[in-house]
């Protein structure tokens, strides 16, 4: 197979991003809620997991790796809306610990998830 010219990379990035983002949308909109983000907590739960999986030993194609991994999971899971939401919490009326139990929800999940899809993942790649 033919080596992918930049802008075939990059447009694989930009597609599997656009993928990543609107599923974010989604599930924020369907589980967001005035307590907790949980839209948020999901999807990069369900990020984590998946990449896990894929970094379990997904083939080293640019599909997986550009479209996939970088682009929808990049897109789907990112640090900066989880800290925006952590930051919103903190400043709500008695939102500190709120805050704090946030956090260590979602990266105690997100790191369970990743090693969960990683085991998932090493018994479905050859």
């Amino acid at each position: 197979m033919e080596p992918l010219s930049s802008w075939s990379m990059l447009a694989m990035v930009a597609v599997g991003g656009a993928l990543g983002a609107v599923l974010r949308f989604a599930l924020a909109r369907a589980a967001d809620r005035p307590l907790l983000p949980w839209g948020t907590l999901a999807a990069n739960l369900v990020a984590s997991a998946v990449l896990g999986m894929l970094a379990a030993g997904a083939p080293p194609s640019p599909v997986w790796q550009l479209l996939v991994m970088v682009g929808v999971l990049g897109s789907l899971s990112t640090v900066s809306s989880l800290a925006g939401q952590v930051i919103g919490l903190w400043h709500r009326p008695a939102g500190h610990w709120l805050a704090l139990r946030y956090l260590l929800l979602s990266l105690c999940l997100g790191i369970a998830a990743a090693a969960a899809g990683y085991q998932l993942g090493a018994g479905l790649w050859p």
